[in-house]
């Protein structure tokens, strides 16, 4: 029996609910892994800048 798009998406069918709820995991994970890449590449930026301006000053 094929699963229908709405049953895939909702999870609501039984063969698929697991590895939907998987995937969407696995998509989330990389989503965070992402942003928190970009917010240690910003903090890196701002140190750099913040020590820039401190041998300026020096």
């Amino acid at each position: 029996m094929y699963n229908t798009s709405k049953e895939i998406l909702y999870g609501t069918s039984s063969t698929n609910h697991y590895s939907y709820q998987m995937v969407l995991a696995e998509l989330i994970k990389a989503d965070i892994k992402a942003i928190n890449t970009e917010l240690d590449n910003r903090i890196d930026t701002i140190e750099n800048n913040l020590n820039n301006k401190i041998d300026n000053k020096i």
